[in-house]
């Protein structure tokens, strides 16, 4: 019984704590360089500022906009710009007597931005994407491997360029210490926490185990995103044989993983249409930290609005969920965060998938 108490007043204290929705995060585009020159460095510094919010914006309309709606983005001025701007930071000051260079940081009101999104018909995702490492592990006649010199899929997503694409990644250096966090084994069995260790090494928010194998049928590639020990899979359609070169052929493969990265992200954090809906789940868990989990991805699909605990009792919780859409598209967006729903009986049920 004490055990039960304990476990209720600890979820209590959880709910009282964590966030509504994840999709009132302000929205911030970090580190963006500006170098400018001008008569005086005040000039320049004008210039940088402006032209560094700029490319802030830009950066921004590529992580929400839903792709092929880009173009559809309005021209905005400098006043219009000012307008979505909550603040900025600067880094890393570099001033001469006509040169000015620097870190921007620029904050968003999501507000505004969503509205002006909204207002023009842009499809758009719900929230900023995340960073994710990317652990590109080859598979050949000896076996995996990840770090070895000759893994020309990780070279490949070394040299592949980033930039205007939906969801951010960042390659590892493939150091030593890359090398003692974590191998082609670990990753492929989803160790998360090996995969903790080099997340904050490189500040990212997710891990993305993508594995590519040659054979008779073509390059298969398979990927496994990472946010919690619980994966997503990404479906990505296998290349067919060529005559380019491996090296092309591994090229061209990144290419569509991160295609398909970026599809499965739009669709899962792009807003649905339909009326707005509720019912009533109940979540079997067995502590606070399953429960804080279960939260967790709750918030990540863009259909949910909403899901308010109406009871907490030892062992589940029952939660009130407000949606967009019907109750597939409910369904596509919960298997996104690793979850499912079934009926029953007059209520619903979520679980892990």
């Amino acid at each position: 019984m004490r055990q039960r108490l304990r476990l209720l007043m600890a979820v209590a204290m959880v709910l009282l704590t964590l966030p509504a929705s994840a999709a009132d995060n302000v929205f911030v585009i970090r580190d963006v360089p500006v170098d400018e020159t001008a008569d005086s460095a005040d000039a320049a510094r004008r210039v940088a500022i402006a032209r560094g919010e700029a490319e802030a914006w830009n950066r921004l309309m590529l992580r929400l906009v839903v792709p092929g709606e880009i173009q559809n983005v309005p021209q905005m001025s400098g006043d219009q710009l000012d307008s979505m701007i909550q603040s900025f930071e600067i880094a890393d000051e570099r001033i001469t007597a006509d040169r000015y260079r620097a870190l921007i940081t620029v904050r968003f009101r999501a507000d505004a931005v969503r509205g002006l999104l909204a207002a023009n018909g842009i499809a758009h995702a719900n929230e900023p994407s995340p960073l994710l490492l990317v652990l590109p592990v080859q598979r050949g006649e000896a076996g995996e491997v990840l770090w070895a010199e000759d893994n020309a899929w990780l070279r490949a997503w070394q040299h592949e360029p980033g930039g205007g694409k939906v969801v951010d990644v960042v390659v590892p250096f493939a150091d030593l210490e890359d090398i003692m966090a974590i191998d082609a084994e670990r990753a492929m069995a989803g160790d998360w926490q090996a995969m903790q260790q080099v997340m904050a090494r490189y500040q990212a928010d997710g891990v993305l185990v993508v594995e590519a194998a040659e054979g008779g049928e073509g390059l298969a590639l398979s990927a496994q995103w990472y946010e919690t020990a619980q994966p997503r899979t990404i479906e990505i359609a296998g290349l067919a044989p060529d005559a380019r070169s491996g090296e092309e052929r591994f090229v061209a493969a990144v290419a569509a993983v991160r295609g398909a990265v970026d599809d499965q992200w739009s669709a899962a954090s792009s807003v649905p249409e339909g009326p707005e809906s509720t019912l009533v789940a109940d979540i079997a868990i067995r502590s606070l930290a399953e429960w804080v989990d279960m939260r967790a991805r709750l918030e990540r699909p863009a259909s949910i609005l909403e899901a308010q605990p109406l009871v907490i009792g030892a062992g589940k919780v029952r939660v009130l969920v407000r949606y967009v859409g019907d109750i597939e598209q409910l369904r596509a967006g919960l298997r996104q965060s690793g979850l499912d729903i079934a009926p029953r009986g007059a209520d619903w049920l979520i679980l892990p998938l």
